[in-house]
C-alpha cells in the first residue's frame, strides 16, 4: 500500500530501520531517489515510482526544504513531508516514526478550497490547503445537522465541513477558513457552536467537483486489492455503516456477486434501522447475506454495560464473524476478508497493517488511508447506498449501548421523532443512567 521515498541513501537506511521496528508486516518499500539535488529530478524520481504502491510518502530533510530542493510536482496520491530537524538520519527512530505518521495524516487530510469548492486534488497551484499542518489524530468530515437538532448544536440545518480535533472539539470551516467550533462530550450533551455564521455545503456539488479524483483513487485501490493474489471467496463484515458498505461495494465491483459473501451480525441492541437497511440493500443487489444472531441482553445481567476498558461485546461479535468465516471458507478454501476499517477511527485500527494472513484467511483494509470526508464524497460519486441514520445526523454507527456512543448521538436519539422511542427501551435507559452518573461524578 505504501512506498516511502527520500533523497539520500543514508536517510533511506534510517527509514528502513523505522519500518522494520514500527511497521512489521506492512510491506512498506523504502527507496532513495539517488541523491539528486534538483526539484525537477526529484519529481521525475517520484513519477518513476508509479505502480509500486497505492500511496507514496516523500520524506524530506529540513535543510533540503530550506534550500528549495523539493519535488516540483507530484500525484494526488503522493505527499511531500518535511521533517522538523535538519536531517532524517540524525533523528531518533521514534522521532522519524512520528514524522512518517504526520506524512500519512497529510496524505489523508489533503483538502483545498478552490473556486468556491473543496477539492482533494486542486487544479490550480495557488489553491490553498484547508489544513496547513494536520495532526495524526485529526479527521475531516461533512457534518450533518438535521432540522430537529439545530437548537442542540446551534447551527442551521445542513452539511458543514468540520475538523474533528481532540477532546470532542469540532472546528467548522466556511469557504476554506475556520469559522468557529462546537464540542461533543463523550458522556452527555453538546457544547453549542461558538463563532461566526458558517456557510454550509451541498454534498452533491462537492461530489461532482471531486468525481475524477474519486474514480481514479477507486481504480487504484482496486488494483491494490488485485495485487494481493487470487482467492476462492471474498468475505465482507457488514455492519450497515458507511465504511463496511463501501468495502462491500468495492468487493462486488472487483469480484462479482457469485464470489462475495457479506456477513452481518444481527445484535439485539443494534438500531433496527441497520438490520432493515442491510436486508433491503441485499435484496436490491441480489446478494446472499450470511446472518449471525447475537443476543447481548442476557450478557448484560452478568457483565454489565460494555466500557472502553472492557469491550466484551466486541469479542462476542468477532467470534460470530469468525464462525461465519469458518463456515463459508471450509475445506481449506483461500478467502479474502475485505474490511472497511479506517485509521482515523481508533489508534488500534491505525496500528494494523494494510493486510495480513491468518490461516486460510487474508484480511485487507482498502479504506485504511481514507478520511471521513473522502468516504462520504465517494459514497455519493459511486452511488453507494447510505444508511438512513446518517440523514438523522449520525456520522458513526453502532449499538445503542456502545461506550463509543457520544453526546451527539445521544442528543440525536432524544430529539429525533424517529429515534426517541429508545427512551422507553430498558437497556438504553440503563445506558443513560450510567452516563448521567459518570457526567456528574
Amino acid at each position: 500500500m505504501y512506498v516511502i521515498a527520500t533523497r539520500a541513501s543514508s536517510d533511506k537506511d534510517a527509514l528502513e530501520h523505522v519500518v522494520e521496528r514500527f511497521y512489521p508486516g506492512w510491506g512498506i518499500q523504502v527507496v532513495s531517489l539517488g541523491g539528486v539535488r534538483s526539484s525537477e529530478a526529484l519529481a521525475e524520481g517520484l513519477q518513476g515510482l508509479d505502480g509500486r504502491a497505492l500511496y507514496k510518502l516523500y520524506i524530506a530533510n529540513k535543510e533540503d526544504a530550506e534550500s528549495g530542493v523539493l519535488p516540483s510536482r507530484y500525484s494526488p496520491t503522493t505527499v511531500v513531508h518535511v521533517v522538523g530537524k535538519a536531517r532524517v538520519r540524525n533523528m531518533r527512530l521514534e522521532e522519524i516514526r512520528h514524522e512518517v505518521e504526520k506524512a500519512r495524516a497529510k496524505l489523508r487530510l489533503r483538502l483545498y478550497f478552490e473556486n468556491g469548492s473543496y477539492k482533494f486534488a486542486p487544479t490550480l497551484p495557488i489553491a490553498r490547503p484547508v489544513l496547513e499542518e494536520p495532526e495524526v489524530y485529526h479527521d475531516i468530515m461533512a457534518f450533518r445537522v438535521p432540522e430537529f437538532a439545530k437548537s442542540v448544536v446551534g447551527l442551521e440545518p445542513g452539511w458543514y465541513i468540520a475538523l474533528r480535533d481532540v477532546g470532542g472539539r469540532h472546528v467548522v470551516f466556511s469557504r476554506g477558513e475556520p469559522a468557529g467550533f462546537f464540542k461533543i462530550r463523550d458522556n452527555l450533551g453538546v457544547e453549542p457552536y461558538n463563532g461566526r455564521k458558517p456557510e454550509s455545503v451541498n454534498i452533491v456539488d462537492l461530489a461532482e467537483a471531486n468525481r475524477e479524483f474519486v474514480l481514479k483513487l477507486v481504480e487504484a485501490t482496486l488494483d491494490w486489492v488485485k495485487s494481493l493474489g487470487d482467492y476462492d471467496h471474498v468475505l465482507v463484515p457488514w455492519s450497515g455503516g458507511k465504511d463496511s458498505t463501501m468495502a462491500l461495494y468495492l468487493a462486488l465491483k472487483l469480484f462479482g456477486r457469485s464470489r462475495v459473501s457479506p456477513v452481518f451480525v444481527d445484535i439485539d441492541v443494534d438500531f433496527p434501522e441497520n438490520k432493515l437497511f442491510v436486508e433491503e440493500v441485499s435484496s436490491q443487489l441480489g446478494i446472499d447475506l450470511v446472518v449471525k444472531r447475537l443476543e447481548l441482553k442476557p450478557h448484560l445481567l452478568v457483565n454489565g454495560l460494555p466500557e472502553h476498558s472492557n469491550r466484551w461485546c466486541s469479542r462476542l461479535k468477532v467470534s460470530k464473524l469468525e464462525e461465519a468465516y469458518g463456515e463459508v471458507c471450509s475445506g481449506g478454501a483461500r478467502c479474502l476478508v475485505l474490511v472497511g476499517d479506517r485509521d482515523v477511527e481508533s489508534e488500534s485500527r491505525s496500528s494494523k497493517p494494510p493486510f495480513f494472513t491468518k490461516g486460510n484467511l487474508t484480511y485487507a483494509y482498502p479504506l485504511k488511508q481514507w478520511s471521513t470526508l473522502l468516504l462520504q464524497v465517494a459514497t455519493v460519486v459511486l452511488g453507494v447506498p447510505l444508511n438512513p441514520l446518517y440523514e438523522q445526523g449520525f456520522y458513526r454507527l453502532g449499538c445503542y449501548i456502545c461506550p463509543s456512543l457520544r453526546g451527539w448521538e445521544v442528543e440525536l436519539i432524544k430529539n429525533s421523532p424517529r429515534l426517541n422511542w429508545l427512551l422507553g427501551e430498558e437497556s438504553f435507559r440503563e445506558f443513560l443512567k450510567k452516563r448521567e452518573f459518570t457526567s456528574n461524578s
